[in-house]
């Protein structure tokens, strides 16, 4: 009903701005020579209040200002790329129960709804009197309640290698709910979901593989499902050391835009210390278990940068050979992959 009221009001606004131009010209005499050229400037100036000009202006006045929200995007549908992907947007609508009786069980989920906009009309002293000039803003806390709703939004676009923040999809009318105001649109942006194996920095994939020190000491082959589940990425090491990091060639993200398609995967090694020990330890070598134990990578990270530098903690200890995949420097064979 606040809403109805508010687009009232601005009707009434037009029609006192067209009751100002009559004022007008019935100040000018039927008999005055002016008489004609005032008589047509309040017409074309009375045709720009028409229903199909003011009714926008009006609705428009009354709508809430644009949203825009991050969908999170998984690693599997960045590799691939899709064009129907779908997002719950958990949109506020007010809850018309709760003035009622805030106490019942259908408003237990309700909360306060985001505080509102008033328009608060602003007088001057003109030559017909004392009216209303304007409107001024004002931000009041809200006193209704909302609960949050999942909107369901269809196909989104989401294209192979695109980088955070690109336009998905805009919807019109789909914001939140405010007394007394339409509800806005919404830009839905692209963001990189949280990835159980992986942080994806740059063109490429880094994590974390934690090995024992068994593993460490006589060597492991480890496998694990590549990005997009179409393939397995496989490494074999004689032994390895504690920080050393790896990079499997072409294994990781598919970019277009990057001058090589396919990144890399960067795998830092961390060994697993036996726990409270006590005297001598003989460590004997353990049958090999092909199941890798991968985390996301935490010491990368982009710099806000103009190119979105990607930064490691470790870039400085970490020599040319050891983020090689070949190994014959050492006289080790190569990865396997």
């Amino acid at each position: 009903m606040r809403l109805v009221r508010n687009i009232e009001t601005g009707f009434k606004e037009t029609d006192a701005q067209k009751g100002q131009l009559d004022a007008q010209l019935n100040q000018v005499p039927a008999n005055h020579p002016m008489r004609p050229q005032v008589e047509a400037q309040v017409r074309q100036q009375k045709a720009q209040f028409t229903d199909a000009r003011v009714r926008p202006q009006i609705e428009a006045k009354f709508t809430s200002e644009e949203k825009t929200v991050e969908v999170p995007v998984t690693l599997a549908e960045l590799f691939h790329g899709t064009w129907k992907k779908s997002y719950d947007f958990p949109r506020l609508v007010i809850c018309r129960g709760c003035r009622a009786n805030p106490d019942s069980d259908k408003c237990k989920k309700c909360g306060r709804c985001p505080p509102e906009k008033l328009q608060i009309p602003q007088y001057a002293n003109t030559m017909f009197g004392r009216q209303v000039t304007g409107h001024k803003e004002k931000l009041v806390e809200s006193m209704e309640r909302c609960m949050e709703i999942p909107v369901k939004i269809n196909n989104l676009k989401v294209p192979r290698g695109a980088s955070p923040g690109i336009l998905m999809k805009t919807v019109d009318q789909v914001g939140h709910q405010a007394p007394g105001r339409l509800p806005g649109k919404v830009h839905f942006t692209l963001a990189y979901a949280p990835d159980e194996t992986y942080q994806y920095a740059g063109d490429h994939l880094y994590t974390v593989l934690t090995i024992t020190l068994s593993e460490a000491l006589y060597g492991f082959e480890k496998s694990w499902a590549r990005v997009g589940g179409d393939s397995q990425v496989k490494l074999k090491r004689p032994s390895a050391t504690n920080g050393e990091v790896i990079r499997i060639s072409k294994k990781g993200m598919f970019n277009p835009s990057s001058a090589e398609p396919y990144g890399d995967i960067l795998v830092r090694i961390h060994v697993e210390l036996p726990q409270n020990p006590s005297g001598s330890i003989t460590i004997q070598k353990e049958a090999n278990d092909p199941k890798a134990r991968l985390r996301p990578e935490d010491e990368v990270e982009i710099r806000e940068d103009r190119d979105n530098t990607v930064w490691r903690s470790y870039s400085d200890d970490v020599s040319e050979a050891t983020l090689s995949t070949a190994t014959e420097s050492r006289g080790e064979p190569r990865d396997e992959l």
